[in-house]
């Protein structure tokens, strides 16, 4: 009986962290600047950021992510960057600051396209 109960209490905490990851998965944006995907590739989450840079130079940078304690974290050059999923207003939160709300895989089409083409 211990035995079937510690069985089923790990497949609810596997479930649980899997959909925690579902969350993330996906095109955000950040007003009309910049857009962050997240995909996964079999257990790897990966983050990049299409955006306008500060010099109005259009970029790709991309950074490893994963998903520990229900937070986004991704690895950058000058540290992690933590975030967490708002489920009651839909947005993802990065720094406790910058919100970026979720897009269609067309809605992020268009905005990188616009992004590319006004370079």
């Amino acid at each position: 009986m211990k035995a079937l109960l510690s069985i089923m209490v790990a497949g609810l905490l596997c479930i649980g962290t899997a959909s925690a990851d579902e969350n993330y998965i996906g095109a955000w944006a950040s007003g009309a600047k910049e857009v962050l995907q997240i995909s996964r590739d079999g257990d790897t989450l990966t983050a990049e950021f299409v955006r306008e840079n500060v010099k109005s130079e259009f970029e790709k940078i991309r950074f490893p992510a994963k998903v520990a304690d229900g937070a986004l974290v991704i690895t950058g050059e000058q540290g992690n960057l933590s975030g967490r999923y708002d489920a009651g207003n839909k947005l993802l939160i990065l720094g406790g600051m910058k919100t970026f709300q979720k897009l269609t895989a067309a809605q992020a089409q268009q905005l990188i396209a616009d992004l590319e083409r006004n370079r």
